[in-house]
């Protein structure tokens, strides 16, 4: 096994102890803590997929409670996670609105003059 793969094994095994450890308690905790399940997974996501240098890569398989370590470092940021949801909406819209603009298929005779 490569470095990558131990440090993708790492990520896999501790989100499936977070997983595991959330299916052990109330709905309500689950609910409470689903931000950070889902940061978590993206975390993991964006970790797996990036380029990194073998020392950096050896350093982080060697970091106890890696997820948690980026999770705490995202919550002390300024930048929330609806910002960066709004910049890929927006981009969205955009494509949405060139393919529409692209087939013809925008017809302003079905808005009523409020939407317009």
């Amino acid at each position: 096994m490569d470095i990558k793969e131990k440090l993708n094994m790492k990520l896999d095994n501790e989100y499936k102890s977070l997983c595991d450890e959330l299916k052990r308690k109330s709905k309500e905790e689950i609910i409470n803590r689903a931000y950070e399940l889902t940061v978590k997974d993206e975390l993991k996501e964006e970790i797996k997929n990036m380029d990194l240098y073998d020392k950096e890569i050896l350093i982080m398989t060697e970091q106890k409670d890696l997820l948690n370590e980026f999770y705490h470092d995202w919550l002390d940021t300024d930048v929330p996670l609806g910002e960066a949801l709004r910049n890929t909406i927006e981009e969205s819209v955009a494509t949405i609105t060139r393919y529409y603009n692209k087939q013809n298929r925008f017809n302003p005779d079905k808005m009523n003059s409020k939407e317009r």
